[in-house]
């Protein structure tokens, strides 16, 4: 949901994660987050913001002072908005400033789907806690992919694989609960 302060400016603070894009058991893209980033960057955009002050806000969060690193600014859309479409299950990367509306559109429609929704557990986190405690990043991938199932049945499906996979990491994710 966003603060007062962002309401008035059209501003949305956005954390910034560095990771890869990777493909999960079922050919699904993942991301998998650096869990050697010790400290998490938040930056502000807004409507109308151009590609340039994009990257020269994430280069500044970062202290990248060279111009010569890539980067590639990305996202991807929830699966109960792609539902099934390979195109929008694919990371969306953004590119030039058209894209940065689009980002912003899609996150606001989305926060206000869920604006009375019970606060849950920070999948990122959750992957990072999984990596470090479990030393496994298929573990990790799968509970990723079991917080982001659609119906129950995935759900279930993703986590009977945890349980084979590791019975202690299942009792971990059912002891720290959802609150």
């Amino acid at each position: 949901m966003l603060s007062r302060f962002d309401q008035m400016t059209g501003q949305d603070k956005v954390l910034l994660v560095h990771g890869t894009w990777v493909r999960d058991s079922d050919q699904r893209w993942i991301f998998e987050p650096d869990i050697t980033a010790k400290v998490e960057h938040f930056i502000r955009i807004f409507s109308g913001m151009t590609m340039t002050e994009l990257l020269t806000s994430v280069r500044e969060r970062y202290q990248l002072s060279s111009t010569d690193a890539t980067l590639k600014l990305s996202y991807q859309y929830p699966e109960w908005v792609s539902f099934g479409d390979a195109e929008l299950e694919m990371p969306q990367y953004i590119t030039e400033d058209t894209e940065i509306g689009v980002f912003l559109n899609m996150r606001r429609s989305i926060e206000e789907v869920y604006n009375h929704a019970q606060h849950v557990i920070c999948v990122v986190h959750l992957w990072r806690n999984v990596m470090a405690k479990y030393k496994s990043s298929r573990l990790a991938n799968l509970m990723s992919a079991a917080a982001r199932a659609f119906t129950v049945t995935e759900f279930n499906k993703k986590f009977i694989e945890i349980q084979k996979i590791s019975p202690n990491c299942a009792a971990y994710l059912v002891d720290i609960g959802d609150d």
